[in-house]
């Protein structure tokens, strides 16, 4: 008898963070340091320092030609020393989408939420996630990145959707490396990879998108949190440039806004203000699909976890039926207030929602 929660979210059209709201991962290309550093091994990090044990340093990513201390950096120096930051590294060799479809990933990816005696630790599990490739030296001779960006978006969306299912919730940004140039970026409103945002820009001039800025960000903020907001201030980045090349401050406001229209995730400059912002919080997803933004997947999947918390609570009690054998629809109801009370009134009164409306039944739990 199955005896589990359902949890049933339909991708519609649509008219500062906890730590566990701010827990992220990095997945990386990398190479073994011996007897340091394993590649495809999870490790968990709180600070810029914890890299010293794995033998990872800038001399590191200059001598592999990876970037795996310059996004951690980036990532620290937006999030600040304690924000949780796991981190997989996989050979240059692996095909970054065939792992991401793989087993080992989700299975190193729900590590995160077990603690070391084995026991569930929701607090410690991830709700961010970062895929990074390794940086280019020559600029893509077909498609519009380097040939396993957007296959892996495909396949990472999948997965994540495969473990939203099973009650692991999760978003990711992935490295848009190598753009071939801006004017060839794809429209990814036809992508359909609502969990994924295709990041094309970055702080530091090669290949690779600074994800970790994102992720850093983000590791502080609630999750509404929209990463275009300009009133936050500017982002904490001397230059960018798009992974083509292409310095950021040299293109016109009338290309942003294709980017903006075609749902890239990058960083740009704002007419009468100083510094660089990020566009919006774009996921590569038609964007009148309620799942078109990052902040819209980081409510869901609070909400969500915290209906899976609630609702568990109750397998195997007895609910009192009415004379047609259903669920009684007066208990039904006094569920979804307890929920109202003791989850979202909470997120309600944080500003993270403005309000919800949960529709618990005997089939399932419908927002």
């Amino acid at each position: 008898m199955k005896t589990g929660v359902n949890i049933q979210f339909t991708n519609t059209r649509t008219g500062v963070a906890s730590s566990a709201d701010g827990v992220a991962l990095l997945l990386v290309h990398a190479a073994a340091v011996a007897s340091k550093f394993s590649t495809n091994k999870l490790y968990k990090l709180t600070q810029m320092s914890d890299l010293e044990a794995l033998g990872i340093d800038a001399a590191y990513d200059s001598s592999k030609t990876v970037s795996v201390y310059r996004q951690i950096s980036e990532f620290y120096a937006a999030a600040g020393d304690g924000a949780v930051l796991y981190l997989i590294g996989i050979e240059k060799s692996t095909n970054m989408s065939a792992y991401v479809a793989g087993d080992e990933f989700p299975e190193l990816l729900q590590q995160t939420g077990i603690s070391a005696d084995g026991n569930p630790s929701p607090d410690d599990r991830t709700r961010m996630v970062g895929v990074v490739f390794y940086p280019q030296e020559e600029a893509p001779s077909t498609g519009s990145y380097y040939e396993d960006v957007l296959p892996t978006a495909t396949a990472l969306n999948t997965t994540l959707e495969n473990l939203w299912n099973e009650g692991f919730r999760a978003f990711a940004v992935l490295d848009g490396n190598n753009l071939k140039g801006v004017a060839d970026a794809p429209d990814f409103k036809t992508q359909e990879c609502p969990r994924v945002a295709i990041h094309d820009t970055t702080a530091t001039k090669d290949s690779c998108a600074s994800v970790g800025l994102v992720l850093g960000i983000l590791s502080r903020e609630a999750v509404n949190y929209e990463p275009g907001n300009v009133s936050a201030g500017p982002l904490p980045i001397q230059n960018a440039w798009f992974t083509d090349g292409t310095p950021v401050s040299s293109v016109i406001p009338a290309t942003f806004d294709t980017l903006g229209s075609k749902q890239h995730l990058f960083i740009r400059t704002r007419a009468t203000k100083s510094g660089y912002y990020f566009n919006d919080g774009a996921t590569a997803e038609d964007s009148t699909m309620s799942l078109s933004t990052i902040p819209a997947n980081r409510v869901l999947n609070k909400i969500s976890d915290y209906l899976q918390e609630y609702l568990t609570d109750v397998i195997g009690a007895t609910p009192p039926l009415n004379s047609q054998g259903n669920v009684d629809d007066g208990y039904l109801a006094t569920l979804e207030e307890n929920f109202y009370t003791t989850y979202t009134n909470p997120m309600i009164a944080n500003g993270e929602i403005a309000g919800i409306s949960v529709n618990i039944t005997n089939e399932g739990v419908f927002s």
